[in-house]
């Protein structure tokens, strides 16, 4: 009986362990995706916005988010936003994403038919297609509620 509580002890730790070690990993993988598929999605689509005189940004929060910033000039709406979301204290890379205006976003999950691994294979302009197309609905959907 004594073993018992003592093994039971043990495999508790040893579970902690693998948990705070996932979540480790996952910041890890969540920092490669913004370092090198996300931020030069975004930068690439940032020049060729400036062709059409808008102008974009992008803002990282260390362990939380990535996200474009997309302008409206001569416009009541202040801005556009693409932002990926790290969920707290996950042990894999199942992101989030919100679009949308400030006042007005939707979250769903980020490109769910993508394993989370293979996120970090993902080609930036797989990335850029998923922006414009939902850049594309939000500002279809603002002109045609605009009546």
């Amino acid at each position: 009986m004594d073993k018992d509580w003592k093994t039971k002890l043990a495999q508790f730790f040893e579970e902690l362990r693998i948990i705070q070690s996932s979540i480790s990993e996952t910041l890890l993988d969540f920092s490669h995706f913004c370092e090198f598929i996300a931020e030069p999605a975004f930068e690439s689509l940032s020049e060729e916005l400036d062709q059409y005189h808008l102008s974009s940004s992008v803002k990282k929060i260390k362990d939380k988010s990535i996200s474009l910033q997309i302008t409206f000039p001569k416009s009541e709406i202040n801005n556009y936003y693409y932002t990926i979301l790290l969920p707290d204290n996950s042990i894999e890379l199942k992101l989030r994403l919100r679009t949308g205006s400030q006042s007005d976003f939707t979250e769903e999950a980020f490109m769910e038919q993508i394993n989370p691994k293979e996120l970090l294979e993902l080609e930036k302009e797989t990335l850029i297609e998923n922006i414009i197309q939902h850049y594309r609905r939000f500002c279809f959907e603002l002109h045609m509620n605009k009546r």
